[in-house]
């Protein structure tokens, strides 16, 4: 039987008969200088208009300086505009982009400075001006930050958290679109990799390896699951 521990976080079958396919891409769009970027996510803004989110190879490769980058292309693939958002200090990897009714714009990554692990969250307007940046401490020896999501003007950050014993945790932190944080839990039984979404009811399904793991709109552990193996794809 999985056991499933959950502790508070601070922060300072569909048929295919009579299915017909028809072309579905409008475009092909090449982005410049891909060999520059890794960590590709994407979004999309109220009118369809698409939303790019990439951090910088180089940062990267010398651990030195922290370049995010977001790109907004129309719907027919042309860019509307493209910016930079650079910091000196820390070194930045930008892991999940979202955007809100308002089309504004929120990044989640993770932010170095030397051996001090941080989590950020940027928010930019449609146009790509900077409307607030928060670092975070988790206050733990390693985190990984995984992804976002956005539900009744709640933003839910997913990730996993590695405590001062090498245990392994789960953890949601909760925010207002202002980036004021509300809230966080963390979570046991959790794999190296996964993700999670706000429900219907304002709950949280989240995925790590082969667990399966459903919390309540207040962070309270509601079920758990462990998937056979065919069904962890």
């Amino acid at each position: 039987m999985m056991k499933v521990y959950i502790r508070r976080l601070v922060l300072i079958c569909l048929s295919l008969g009579g299915m017909q396919l028809l072309p579905a891409q409008d475009y092909l769009k090449a982005l410049n200088d891909a060999d520059k970027y890794f960590g590709q996510r994407i979004s999309h803004f109220s009118n369809g208009d698409v939303l790019v989110g990439n951090s910088s190879v180089e940062a990267l490769r010398t651990g030195g300086g922290g370049t995010v980058y977001l790109t907004r292309l129309d719907v027919c693939g042309n860019t509307s505009w493209s910016l930079a958002y650079h910091r000196d200090e820390e070194y930045m990897e930008i892991k999940d982009v979202i955007v809100n009714e308002a089309d504004e714009i929120f990044a989640y990554g993770s932010a170095y400075i030397g051996l001090d692990e941080l989590i950020f969250l940027l928010k930019v307007d449609g146009k790509g001006h900077i409307l607030k940046f928060q670092l975070f401490e988790p206050e733990t020896v390693d985190h990984f930050s995984y992804s976002i999501d956005l539900k009744d003007g709640l933003l839910m950050a997913y990730g996993l958290i590695l405590d001062f014993n090498t245990k392994k945790y789960g953890f949601i932190a909760v925010f207002n679109e202002s980036l004021s944080f509300r809230w966080g839990v963390k979570f046991t039984p959790f794999e190296s990799v996964g993700d999670a979404r706000i429900t219907n009811s304002g709950g949280f399904l989240c995925r790590s390896g082969p667990f399966l793991i459903k919390l309540s709109p207040e962070g309270q552990w509601e079920w758990g699951k462990q998937l056979d193996e065919g069904m962890q794809q």
